[in-house]
């Protein structure tokens, strides 16, 4: 497994001449844990499947949806490196959806071409359907494979409107021979509002449009753990930095054999005495780094973790979300 947001061990010339002068709290703030490289864990890999058995089952679409806090953009981040390695000739768009979404015809059409990255925005409707079109049609024709994979991210904030619009652009690629299949994600409680008061027609176009629904599962398992603790424990840092991700917050404890894969019976324990329930992907994700963060201090070759390290991290992770999915739930803030 590797590091999927960029490849860590490529060669960054100008970043590495910005960090020489930085202090050691600045150079902390570039390490791949801290800047947010995605680590695929296993309900991204289990997702990731499934959405190659649809698209290789000749299937409309796959909709990834999670609750607030479980990585579902990570995940989708995840699944497009993995298909760009598994498939490395498909054609791939992607448009992000928003709460502000535009409301009329002209203006969804430009929204579109905009997120393709067109920059003529002006013209009647239909010119601006032909140019979404032949933005699409270019990806195609530069690939040996009929197949183009569109990502709509945000996907709770779609509606009838916009459906028939990308019902109608996949309706024209069919009629040239192409396929389109649709990859979205979004937060499965807003998604499930949104389907239920669009009506009938819409939310039969929706189904049509995304295919059936994909739930991301919590990390629930001491494998779980494992897979992502061992990566932090054995990814590089980059060429110009050999270190393991873990090393170089522990590097005196980790060369007398220290590991936090061995950590992953205990961490999940101490998700299992969480009262408040299921602990979110992101609250374990903050807690691991606060534990190398305020371990670093007490590097030593006999170093080891205190008793309730696992705990006491998991609770202050989880307070540090608290406000922002307050937020979320009343739709004002949107939790990666």
């Amino acid at each position: 497994m590797t590091g999927v947001n960029g490849d860590p061990s490529a060669h960054r010339d100008v970043a590495d001449e910005l960090t020489l002068g930085l202090l050691p709290e600045e150079r902390l703030l570039d390490h791949p844990l801290i800047r947010g490289t995605v680590i695929r864990t296993e309900p991204c890999l289990e997702a990731y499947l499934e959405f190659k058995r649809r698209l290789c089952f000749g299937l409309n679409g796959f909709s990834l949806l999670a609750e607030s806090g479980m990585g579902r953009k990570s995940a989708m981040i995840s699944i497009r490196s993995q298909l760009f390695r598994d498939f490395p000739s498909l054609a791939v768009a992607e448009i992000t959806l928003r709460r502000d979404a535009p409301h009329t015809t002209r203006a969804r059409w430009q929204a579109l071409l905009s997120d393709l990255g067109h920059r003529a925005l002006k013209g009647s409707n239909e010119d601006l359907r032909s140019r979404v079109l032949w933005m699409l049609e270019e990806r195609l024709y530069g690939s040996p494979l009929p197949h183009l994979v569109l990502f709509i991210r945000n996907v709770e904030y779609l509606d009838g409107d916009l459906t028939r619009i990308l019902l109608d652009l996949s309706d024209a690629l069919n009629r040239k021979g192409f396929r389109m299949f649709v990859v979205s994600c979004g937060q499965i409680a807003r998604f499930g509002l949104n389907l239920s008061t669009v009506g009938v027609e819409a939310a039969n176009d929706m189904r049509s449009l995304l295919g059936s629904p994909f739930a991301l599962r919590a990390l629930n398992s001491e494998e779980d753990l494992a897979v992502i603790l061992e990566e932090i424990d054995t990814q590089i840092i980059g060429p110009e930095d050999p270190r393991h991700w873990g090393e170089s917050f522990l590097p005196k404890a980790y060369q007398n054999g220290f590991s936090l894969k061995d950590q992953s019976a205990r961490l999940l324990a101490a998700m299992a005495d969480i009262p408040q329930g299921t602990v979110t992907t992101h609250t374990v994700f903050d807690s691991i780094r606060w534990v190398l963060v305020t371990s670093s201090g007490n590097d030593q070759s006999s170093f080891m973790l205190p008793e309730r390290i696992w705990n006491d991290a998991l609770l202050i992770a989880q307070s540090a979300r608290f406000v922002p999915l307050l937020e979320n739930s009343d739709g004002h803030n949107d939790a990666r």
